[in-house]
């Protein structure tokens, strides 16, 4: 996966949350669901059902050794033997409707060196799966390409020959110079240019290459980004490239802002699209299965939260940009990663297909602004729809998993004119929890009350060797006189707080020949410690020789917290990894406010996305009810459209949100039913936790 796991597992472990689950009274509101058939809002974007098609020598730094169930069979949709696509995929592929597929894949990409997938195969034995035959693979499921270029192995002017490798006409006049790529890919079985028009510039470099490189800026980001774009457009002006945006569930997070308003200024010129990666429920931290509903209510809410994202990067983006960006959704999936998600694997079960689905519906929407969606990840491996019988390597027969049902059903059963549709219905609330906003009736602004928890802060202070620490007047000074790896945590203040409640912590921090990567900041987390709630957050963090710097974090207490420890910290590093700390910090003006964040609107049972026929005959409807335990009936008003008496519906469905095909391939499964649309106010039943697909043929 190219998510960064250890910061998703910190996310989810701890926060116990409380919601507003009603499991009676859900008709005493009547639902409706109003399609507007003349109210058109465009055609369905074909490449918001994309997938990742893998190849990447993932455990090659660490390990020295080639993972050759990537690099020879891609996971198991490549034959090394054959060469050509394993035919039980490519026929599964097609029945789901895949558009466009991301190579060569997620975190693997940083270790991506093109030049060792071409060739004769017999040259390369351990990587069979290369550029060529990857687009092959295209070529036979009829996708176009979205490819990620490698930010730690590449250069400008290496990118810039692999672009001419895929797109420069083989005419024999070379106008770079050098190695003529375009002939070595005529040589190589495909004389004709494979005009790939989408790149990205690298996949959540942010974090590093997790080997010897712990974090890129921002800035470095952008200044890199010009030259690489410059570069490839020389040699094909067609091409586009994207670039990243930090991962986090909105702009308000501040590691996303400042990367977003960093790069932008720089790259705005130079820039096609930007690329997010959505991996609810982000921080709504649960232990698992205790609520296993709970833990689903927040994140069937969370499509209303990305939604509220897309229209702050788009708005970033005419403000800084001068124009609206689209955004690229080239990984997401629901973010169930870890031990404590693996009885049932929550990854793989109903609840994450009904969010996939609802995610389909947000992304299609022309409103949303995206370009393209790339589901992670098709076959086999931790993430796959599909599961063969070995890891990485597939082989039949593969069963199909709750996630792969969303995307045949969308292929199958919804047509290529989206249509205006509102729903009417019971709603729910979610809590804040870390960088997600609270889904609260309405919504509305936000209130951060005037009293300063820490007007009469005492900071306790605990002697750590090699580390001089002392208070005066309300300044902290921090001396780290030996250089050392230390997590420092050992200056601290306790507060009494609220449950159930967010706290903005600030502060201001200056440094002195601070040398680390890592930085010092502020800390705040439940005064019962990390060890026993798994619930602390970060503020940005300073180092080097700076003036007084503010730092800042949000957090969401815990429904039991009485008190909250605020931290001077310096997060160290664990092994494998080493990052020594020296130099001087001091941190004054430290306050702690209560707040009453900004609330989006509370999350609906049902969602809808409606479409038209070519013809305008039929209309399709996809709905998913997020109620965990009843069914909805809804009425359906469709005019000026004139349903038959008689419908057809295809309904994803399975005994519990967490059920799976782990063990039984057909526990989560469709199932085909008609529906009577009889008399003045037809309507039809949800099942709890499900996912309807119906066809209405007009009268």
């Amino acid at each position: 996966m190219a998510h960064d796991l250890s910061l998703t597992l910190a996310l989810l472990l701890a926060l116990t949350i409380s919601f507003s689950l009603v499991a009676d009274g859900v008709a005493a509101e009547e639902a409706r669901i109003v399609v507007h058939p003349d109210r058109e809002l465009g055609r369905v974007n074909p490449l918001v059902f994309g997938n990742n098609q893998l190849s990447y020598d993932v455990d090659y730094k660490r390990t020295g050794k080639i993972q050759t169930g990537y690099t020879c069979h891609g996971s198991g949709v490549w034959d090394p033997d054959a060469r050509r696509p394993d035919p039980e995929l490519l026929g599964l592929a097609r029945e789901m409707g895949i558009t466009i597929n991301r190579f060569p894949g997620g975190c693997g990409t940083h270790t991506f060196d093109w030049k060792k997938t071409i060739g004769p195969v017999e040259d390369r034995p351990q990587w069979q799966f290369g550029v060529d035959e990857f687009l092959q693979l295209c070529a036979a499921m009829e996708t176009s390409v979205v490819w990620t270029v490698s930010y730690f192995m590449s250069t400008p002017d290496d990118t810039a020959n692999m672009v001419e490798y895929l797109n420069a006409p083989s005419d024999g006049k070379n106008p770079r110079g050098g190695v003529d790529w375009a002939r070595k890919r005529a040589e190589n079985g495909h004389p004709e240019p494979y005009k790939i028009r989408w790149f990205e510039f690298g996949n959540e470099v942010y974090h590093g290459n997790h080997n010897d490189i712990h974090r890129v800026e921002p800035a470095e980001y952008a200044q890199r980004f010009v030259q690489y774009a410059r570069a490839m457009k020389a040699v094909d002006p067609t091409v586009q490239l994207g670039a990243i945006l930090h991962n986090r569930p909105t702009l308000d997070v501040p590691e996303e802002r400042a990367w977003a308003t960093t790069i932008l200024p720089v790259i705005k010129d130079d820039v096609d699209f930007l690329i997010d990666h959505h991996y609810p429920p982000f921080d709504h931290r649960r232990r698992v299965p205790d609520d296993v509903e709970q833990l689903f209510a927040a994140t069937l809410a969370m499509p209303t939260v990305l939604q509220y994202k897309l229209r702050q990067v788009r708005g970033l983006c005419e403000k800084i940009v001068g124009r609206p960006l689209p955004i690229a959704i080239t990984e997401y999936n629901g973010g169930f990663a870890g031990r404590q998600f693996e009885h049932p694997p929550l990854r793989h079960c109903l609840g994450t297909a009904l969010l996939n689905a609802d995610l389909l519906r947000l992304y299609s929407q022309p409103g949303s602004g995206v370009l393209m969606a790339n589901y992670w990840q098709f076959a086999n491996s931790y993430w796959g729809q599909v599961k063969g019988q070995h890891h990485y390597e597939g082989g039949g027969p593969h069963i199909k998993r709750p996630n792969y049902f969303p995307y045949e059903m969308y292929h199958n059963h919804f047509g290529p004119r989206l249509v205006e549709v509102q729903v009417h219905c019971q709603c729910y609330d979610v809590p804040a929890a870390g960088g997600v906003p609270p889904l609260r009736g309405q919504g509305g602004p936000e209130r951060v009350f005037p009293d300063n928890l820490l007007a009469d802060a005492h900071w306790a202070v605990k002697h750590v060797e090699g580390v001089e620490a002392s208070v005066n007047d309300g300044t902290v000074t921090l001396n780290f006189a030996k250089p050392q790896d230390i997590n420092y945590f050992h200056t601290t203040s306790r507060v009494s707080v609220q449950p159930d409640t967010m706290y903005e912590l600030t502060g201001l921090v200056r440094t002195e020949n601070l040398k680390t990567a890592s930085g010092v900041g502020l800390a705040i987390g439940d005064a019962r410690g990390w060890e026993v709630t798994k619930s602390q957050v970060m503020s940005d963090r300073v180092a080097g020789t700076t003036d007084w710097t503010k730092v800042s974090v949000r957090y969401s207490t815990l429904p039991e917290t009485e008190a909250v420890d605020v931290i001077i910290r310096r997060w160290g590093e664990r092994p494998p990894r080493s990052d020594a700390i020296s130099g001087k910090a001091w941190v004054r003006d430290v306050q702690l406010y209560r707040v009453t964040p900004f609330a989006l609107p509370a999350a609906a049972y049902l969602t809808c996305n409606a479409s038209l026929s070519e013809d305008g005959r039929t209309l399709f409807l996809m709905v998913v009810n997020k109620h965990l335990r009843e069914p909805i009936t809804a009425r359906l008003e469709t005019a000026p459209f004139v349903p038959a008496q008689r419908a057809k519906a295809w309904t994803l469905n399975g005994p519990a949100i967490d059920s799976t095909n782990e063990q039984r391939s057909d526990t989560v499964t469709v199932t085909q039913h008609d529906v009577t649309l009889a008399g003045g106010r037809p309507s039809v039943t949800f099942p709890s936790h499900s996912f309807t697909a119906l066809e209405i043929r007009a009268r």
